[in-house]
């Protein structure tokens, strides 16, 4: 689904294989911290933080963005300063200004 939002929208992607680009929990983590704002679909709503005003409690970043298997959990936007993770049209939409 995210995948067609953005060919739809004419919004150039890099998609990476983890089966082949495996992304461990700290890469992951490093990734998320690296950005202002993160919208997280979970449990059918999403949840969002902004960083410089209340970070993202770490135990949080792992549950929400590292897969118990240690890589990272699918699908994950990143846009400038901001990080999705999970498929929700509008959260895409509002971060990708389409």
């Amino acid at each position: 689904m995210a995948r067609e939002f953005l060919s739809r929208h004419g919004i150039a992607y890099k998609a990476l294989d983890i089966a082949e680009h495996r992304v461990g929990a700290e890469a992951t983590l490093a990734l998320v911290r690296g950005r202002r704002t993160c919208h997280v679909r979970w449990e059918g709503r999403v949840v969002t933080w902004d960083q410089a005003q209340s970070p993202v409690p770490e135990e949080r970043l792992r549950e929400y963005f590292v897969h118990e298997d240690g890589g990272v959990r699918v699908p994950v936007l990143v846009a400038g300063e901001s990080v999705v993770r999970g498929f929700d049209e509008e959260t895409y939409r509002r971060v990708l200004g389409v």
